[in-house]
């Protein structure tokens, strides 16, 4: 049975950077067309984690969802500091979140 994917090198780099633009994408999508205000994402590798947190700088994401998108990224390595400070900046961006649209 032939293996179905990239090569390697640049092909697999090619391809785990799309794939990873189309899960950002579909992610965005869903969380706007159902109103989402929390949304956490599971990835194995640590490089597409930190890739996801970055998604707020990307130009495209700021003019389409300005002041609505907050991200960050963990990882298991992380002190237990620093995951309750991204874990609490999560919380407060989103109940003041609620309390904008709620007024």
């Amino acid at each position: 049975m032939a293996c179905v994917g990239p090569g390697t090198g640049r092909e697999v780099e090619a391809y785990r950077g799309a794939r990873l633009a189309a899960l950002q994408t579909g992610m965005l999508k869903l969380a706007w067309e159902h109103d989402l205000r929390r949304v956490l994402t599971f990835h194995h590798r640590t490089m597409e984690a930190k890739a996801f947190g970055k998604l707020r700088k990307s130009p495209a994401v700021a003019k389409r969802y300005p002041g609505r998108l907050s991200t960050d990224w963990l990882s298991g390595e992380h002190e237990p500091e620093r995951r309750r400070r991204v874990l609490g900046a999560l919380s407060a961006w989103t109940s003041c979140t609620a309390a904008r649209r709620s007024a």
